[in-house]
């Protein structure tokens, strides 16, 4: 089946091609590199690069394929296949098309053209945004989940609810989440350790000078106190 060729010219439609004298390249054999660089590019293995559509809004490409007969108008003149400067999609739908069924594996050929020529591995999912720390223990894990309820004032309930469940199975779907029993249970360890530091703190300071305040909400009380220490010259908030 690797030798079989098309004797027929593949089936496309008149919006995908476009006359060969539109190419408002004086030259047939123009190089990819004299285009935007922002444009996506077809494989030169497999398409020869002929020139900028008229509108500018696309890229006009010769098939190399063998067996792959180039169309023509009445006017005696060629249509290249047109491929959109923001998708190469056109360009697969063509060179698959040749083979259907994929018996010549040109669908294996196309993903490793594109992988080298672009150095993506990932051909058809969007790039995810570099990340400066990646949470490889779940522990750490954890410890952002609750730092999140805390800063935010979110309920603990919102670790399940489904929504938040997904979110966090698409970031980290190494790691397990947990229910709101397990947080509760992390946030009184949190608190207990906070205030031994801050115990701590204020045995070791030599004034101190503090600020209350009350409110209630939600039919609760609730009872809040700035300190301010004075240690090694100056005065820090706790």
């Amino acid at each position: 089946m690797a030798d079989e060729t098309f004797d027929q010219e593949l089936p496309e439609n008149d919006s995908e091609t476009e006359n060969a004298a539109q190419v408002e390249t004086a030259s047939g054999n123009v190089s990819i590199s004299d285009s935007d660089s922002s444009k996506v590019q077809l494989p030169s293995e497999f398409f020869e690069y002929m020139g900028d559509s008229k509108d500018k809004k696309a890229g006009l490409y010769k098939c190399l394929f063998k067996g792959c007969k180039l169309k023509t108008k009445k006017d005696g003149t060629l249509k290249y296949l047109v491929v959109k400067n923001d998708s190469r999609c056109n360009g697969k739908r063509h060179f698959l098309a040749h083979d259907p069924n994929n018996e010549l594996g040109l669908k294996e050929k196309w993903n490793l053209a594109v992988v080298k020529m672009t150095g993506k591995n990932k051909i058809s999912t969007v790039d995810r945004a570099p990340t400066s720390l990646h949470i490889l223990r779940q522990s750490d894990f954890d410890k952002y989940v609750l730092n999140f309820l805390i800063m935010d004032g979110i309920p603990l309930h919102e670790v399940e609810n489904e929504g938040f469940k997904l979110l966090m199975s698409k970031a980290a779907p190494h790691l397990k989440i947990y229910g709101r029993t397990f947080y509760t249970m992390l946030l009184k360890k949190e608190f207990a350790s906070r205030q031994q530091q801050l115990k701590q703190v204020l045995l070791n300071c030599s004034d101190a000078a503090t600020t209350i305040d009350a409110w209630t909400c939600s039919r609760r009380s609730y009872l809040g106190e700035t300190v301010h220490q004075w240690k090694d010259f100056s005065a820090k908030e706790v």
